[in-house]
């Protein structure tokens, strides 16, 4: 019985040196695993780093870039257009002050017009009035107002002839 609990003690030792063993064999290989792993590992980070870095000089890159096409194309364009719009407005100027110009000169060649067929306009309204019988009540007075009458039926009439013709020179 001795000699067999010495056996079952022994194999009971062997089989705690065995799994104790095993124990710092795993830790062996794991620690072994880990160190092989260190580098790939340490490179893959390395990596990652420099990919990190090249896309922050990426990303200034293109910020530099966007200002010289800033500084390149917009500003000048935006300067050209500016300069256009400048030419335009001035040109457009010009155009409105060369219209009115011309349409006072209209008006001047126009009122010149009438003035030279007024006296014509005139004796066709007292051919008119020759033959008229007119009886005047009022004496002096009466003639004043009779000619006065027909004086501002001259005016209104000349005021009709000059816009007329000057409606139609503006269309």
């Amino acid at each position: 019985m001795a000699q067999q609990e010495s056996i079952r003690n022994q194999n009971e030792y062997a089989r705690q040196t065995a799994v104790s063993q095993a124990r710092h064999q795993a830790e062996i290989d794991e620690a072994q695993q880990t160190a092989a792993q260190a580098g790939p590992l340490a490179a893959a980070k390395a990596q990652q780093a420099v990919l990190s870095e090249r896309a922050i000089v990426a990303e200034r890159n293109a910020e530099l870039r966007e200002a010289e096409l800033i500084a390149e194309v917009i500003k000048p364009a935006q300067a050209e257009a500016e300069r256009i719009i400048r030419l335009a407005r001035a040109q457009a100027d010009a155009t409105k002050l060369s219209a009115e110009a011309a349409a006072a000169q209209n008006r001047i060649a126009l009122d010149q017009q009438v003035i030279q067929q007024l006296p014509e306009m005139l004796r066709a309204a007292a051919e008119g009035l020759q033959g008229a019988n007119l009886t005047v009540l009022d004496g002096a007075e009466g003639l004043t107002s009779v000619v006065a009458s027909l004086a501002s039926q001259g005016v209104a009439l000349l005021d009709s002839v000059r816009n007329g013709l000057t409606n139609s020179a503006v269309d």
